[in-house]
């Protein structure tokens, strides 16, 4: 069993909520890159702070397959929100892909209404993406 799908299992097993994010909830919205891991989170405070609206993130993630797994995915825009919030040059790239694959532009309108959860710097970045 992988260490991945163990981690899974504890929490779950320990009732913690969690969702995947990262370069696995982008493939599951359509975008693939190379990546060796698969980030989970979790706002539990057993495992680290809580925090409004990443709570409601993990509450509106779906069940997918990964690496032998059932396990939540964060929505697009929750991935978006999440994205930045740690605010990073891959971060960024990541947002831009997702948007290029948002042909009806719900992922950008839902961003832009949930946007004030979020740092200045962090509006400060969307600003920047969507100016392009």
């Amino acid at each position: 069993m992988s260490l991945f799908r163990l981690v899974v299992e504890l929490l779950a097993d320990r009732l913690i909520p969690f969702a995947t994010i990262g370069a696995a909830a982008l493939a599951r919205h359509g975008v693939s890159r190379s990546t060796f891991d698969v980030d989970l989170l979790t706002t539990d405070p057993r495992t680290l702070d809580a925090s409004l609206w990443q709570d409601e993130a993990i509450g509106r993630a779906k069940q997918a397959r990964i690496l032998g797994a059932d396990v939540p995915v964060v929505t697009a825009p929750d991935l978006v929100l999440l994205k930045l919030y740690a605010g990073g040059p891959q971060d960024a790239w990541d947002i831009r892909q997702l948007l290029d694959g948002d042909g009806d532009g719900s992922i950008a309108r839902t961003v832009d209404s949930t946007l004030g959860a979020l740092s200045a710097d962090a509006a400060a970045l969307w600003c920047r993406i969507r100016e392009g």
